[in-house]
C-alpha cells in the first residue's frame, strides 16, 4: 500500500485502538462500572451502549472533519438486503429462541439488540466503511480491499486478550476474519452499509444470547474451520452471482460515473430442454445432497470419524454450492430467489423446485444492468 494510505488505515486503527484500551479504565475510575453492575439483567446490554456510543460519535466526527471517506447508503431492495446478508434473520431468531427459552428479561432483551446495533454500527462503520472504502477509493482491488480490511478486523479481536483467555482470544480472530470477509461481500453486494451493519450486529446479538456474555466463549479450532468454509464459500456465491454490484461500489466510491452493462447468455441457455433437464438434475442431487448431509452431521459426533467426516461436509458443500452457483449464472434465474444462501445445501433443492414451478422464471436471454 502507497505510504499515504497505510497512514490514514494506522490513523482508524490507532484511534480505535487507544480507545479501546483506554475507556474502560476511565469508566472505573468515574465509577461507572460500579453502577453498571447494580443493574442486574440489564448491566451487559448497558455496557454495551457506552463502550459503542462514544465511539461511534468519535469515528464519525473524525471522518466529517478530516478523513472525508464516502459512505454508502445506495437504495437496495430491503427484502433481497436481508437474503443477501442471509444469517440476519437467522441470528435474530436463534436470539429470540434462547431468550425465551431461558427465561431472560425481555425488556434488557429488547435494550441488549439496541446495544448489538450500536456494535454493529461502530465496527461496520470503521472496517467497511471507512477501511475497505479508502482502499477502494484509492484504486487497491476488490479482492485486496476485502483480504487487508478482513484481517485488519480480525487482528483488532486480539485486544480481547486483557479480559478473556489466550485460546479464546485466538480463535475470536481466526473466527472474525471469515466474518469481516462476508460483511465487506454484503457492503459490496448491496452498496448500502447498513445490511452488513444488521448482520453484524444480529450476529453479535446471537453470541451474547447464546452465552451471557459478548466475551468469546468458542473454544472448537472446528468450528472456525467450519466458519472459513461457510463464510467464504457464502462469500463468493454473493460476488459472483451478480457481477456488475461489484462494478457499482468501486464506481461510486471513486467518484465515476455508472455505465449500463449488457449481458449475454450463452447460446446454449436458450435450449429449453436442455434447461429443465438440468434443472431436474439438480433437484435429484440436491434432495440426495440433504440424506447424505444429515446422515454426515451425525457421524460428526463420532470422534473416530471427525475428520473424514469433515472433510466429506466440506466437498459436499463446495460441489452443492458450484452447482447451483451454474445454474443461476448460466441461465439467469432472478436473484430474488437464491433461497440457497441460507444454507446452500438445503435451500438448492427449494430453488429448484420454484424454478420448475414457474416461480423462478429465467429473465430475457439479454437484459441490462445499471
Amino acid at each position: 500500500m502507497k505510504k499515504s494510505i497505510s497512514l490514514k488505515i494506522g490513523a482508524m486503527l490507532l484511534i480505535e485502538v487507544v480507545y479501546l484500551l483506554s475507556h474502560s479504565t476511565l469508566y472505573r475510575l468515574l465509577g461507572t462500572i460500579a453502577w453498571v453492575k447494580t443493574l442486574g439483567s440489564y448491566s451487559e446490554p448497558v455496557s454495551i451502549l457506552l463502550g459503542e456510543i462514544p465511539i461511534i460519535l468519535i469515528l464519525l466526527l473524525v471522518n466529517h472533519f478530516f478523513f472525508k471517506q464516502k459512505i454508502l447508503f445506495e437504495k437496495y431492495p430491503f427484502f433481497k438486503g436481508l437474503l443477501v446478508s442471509s444469517y440476519t434473520l437467522i441470528a435474530f431468531l436463534v436470539a429470540l429462541i434462547f431468550t425465551l427459552i431461558n427465561h431472560k428479561n425481555f425488556g434488557s432483551f429488547l435494550l441488549l439488540i439496541v446495544g448489538a446495533l450500536a456494535i454493529g454500527v461502530a465496527e461496520e462503520f470503521l472496517f467497511r466503511g471507512l477501511i475497505l472504502g479508502t482502499l477502494i477509493s484509492k484504486g487497491k482491488s476488490l479482492l485486496f480491499s476485502v483480504i487487508v480490511s478482513s484481517f485488519l478486523f480480525g487482528l483488532l479481536h486480539a485486544i480481547n486478550i486483557f479480559h478473556q483467555p489466550l485460546l479464546n482470544t485466538i480463535i475470536q480472530v481466526g473466527y472474525a476474519m471469515p466474518m469481516g470477509a462476508l460483511l465487506a461481500v454484503v457492503y459490496i453486494k448491496t452498496n448500502n452499509l447498513i445490511y452488513p451493519i444488521l448482520m453484524h450486529a444480529m450476529q453479535d446479538l446471537m453470541a451474547i444470547s447464546v452465552s451471557g456474555t459478548s466475551s468469546s466463549s468458542e473454544t472448537s479450532l472446528l468450528a472456525v474451520v467450519q466458519t472459513y468454509i461457510i463464510y467464504l464459500g457464502l462469500a463468493f456465491i454473493i460476488l459472483y452471482a451478480d457481477t456488475q454490484q461489484m462494478k457499482n461500489f468501486t464506481t461510486r466510491l471513486r467518484g465515476q460515473a455508472l455505465e449500463k452493462v449488457a449481458v449475454q447468455l450463452p447460446k446454449l441457455a436458450h435450449n429449453k430442454a436442455f434447461r429443465k433437464g438440468l434443472t431436474i438434475a439438480t433437484l435429484s442431487y440436491g434432495l440426495v445432497a440433504n440424506i447424505v448431509y444429515v446422515s454426515l452431521t451425525i457421524m460428526l459426533n463420532r470422534a473416530n470419524a471427525l475428520e473424514n467426516t469433515l472433510l466429506a461436509l466440506n466437498i459436499l458443500l463446495y460441489s452443492s454450492i458450484a452447482l447451483y452457483i451454474f445454474l443461476i449464472i448460466f441461465f439467469n434465474y432472478r436473484r430474488r430467489h437464491l433461497c440457497w444462501l441460507l444454507l446452500p445445501v438445503i435451500g438448492g433443492p427449494i430453488f429448484v423446485i420454484l424454478a420448475l414451478t414457474g416461480a423462478a422464471k429465467e429473465r430475457d436471454m439479454v437484459r441490462v444492468s445499471d
